[in-house]
């Protein structure tokens, strides 16, 4: 996952291999996306906060790694029906809500103050993580 261009010292050769090797399997290979104490591992399909695994539906799970992977981007509604469930013109359905809100109950506790999703009213939703 690395590239080192001709003429290259050993040192550097050496640092970029520690470097590499002091990294998580799933992280060096992409299967692992990350906000604070949230993880995603991809490969497992699995979220886990604080090391504690939540449970998510399959389009929950889709939902948060699109939003996690376009990361403090505004995506709005249609934007989310294109991109997680193939919807195309349902400008008028409420899908979007209700999986957020859901998610925000499954990752959001009641102790922290961490708000993973955010509300751009008007616009549609960012991932702030």
């Amino acid at each position: 996952d690395d590239y080192v261009t001709k003429p290259f010292s050993m040192k550097e050769l050496v640092a970029r291999v520690r470097a590499r090797l002091r990294r998580p399997e799933t992280e060096a290979a992409g299967q692992l996306l990350s906000a604070g104490s949230l993880k995603v591992d991809l490969t497992r399909r699995e979220v886990t906060r604080d090391g504690k695994i939540i449970p998510l539906k399959p389009k929950e799970f889709e939902l948060l790694v699109f939003m996690m992977r376009n990361r403090g981007r505004v995506l709005s509604r249609n934007q989310l029906l294109q991109s997680v469930w193939h919807y195309d013109g349902f400008d008028q359905t409420r899908t979007v809500d209700v999986h957020i809100g859901r998610l925000r109950d499954k990752l959001e506790s009641d102790q922290d103050s961490t708000v993973w999703i955010l509300t751009v009213r008007g616009a549609g939703y960012r991932f702030s993580g």
